[in-house]
């Protein structure tokens, strides 16, 4: 007697996620998003995991894609689709847009109040945007001169690190003018 045994094409990237193959994984995510037979529940799974699965790859900008060109349909049908929201505000804070993250961040928070994951990630991307907001005005050019006066090389460097990493524009010409 012989089994046969069938795999769909969400399985077997299953599998491969498992196995932190996420490449192959995304590759058989969106293969069974092709089925014509899909029905809602089923793609949200799978733009979800194909999501996962470039936030594993330390790739926020095509997780962020993948959901917004993909969860539209699914928001329409289902705008209380967590696990999608939650996915768009990782993405969203890894790519520092901290209004966007900010934004899905709330509109997961009234589905799920007191998911932790999700209000240290708004927690996140509220203090970010302060910070970006002060750094961007006239005072936060005043800091940056009165830093740069006080001569201190080694703060200096942090600080422009902090830049670096952050989404505020910074050269270090304007730390020496």
């Amino acid at each position: 007697m012989y089994f046969i045994f069938y795999l769909t094409s969400k399985e077997i990237g299953n599998k491969y996620f498992k196995a932190k193959e996420f490449h192959k994984a995304i590759k058989f995510y969106s293969k069974a998003l092709k089925n014509d037979k899909i029905d809602l529940n089923l793609y949200s799974i799978l733009i979800t995991n194909i999501s996962t699965s470039w936030l594993a790859l330390n790739n926020p900008i095509k997780a962020f894609e993948a959901l917004e060109g993909l969860l539209n349909p699914i928001f329409e049908k289902n705008p209380h689709h967590f696990k999608g929201i939650l996915r768009m505000t990782e993405a969203c804070n890894e790519l520092k847009y901290w209004e966007v993250s900010i934004m899905y961040g709330n509109l997961g928070l009234k589905i799920e109040p007191k998911n932790e994951i999700l209000i240290n990630l708004v927690d996140i991307a509220q203090k970010n945007q302060k910070i970006t907001k002060i750094l961007n005005s006239k005072d936060g050019f005043v800091l940056i001169n009165a830093i740069e006066k006080m001569n201190k090389p080694k703060f200096e460097n942090q600080l422009l690190n902090y830049f670096r990493h952050s989404d505020f524009k910074l050269e270090k010409q304007h730390l020496k003018n």
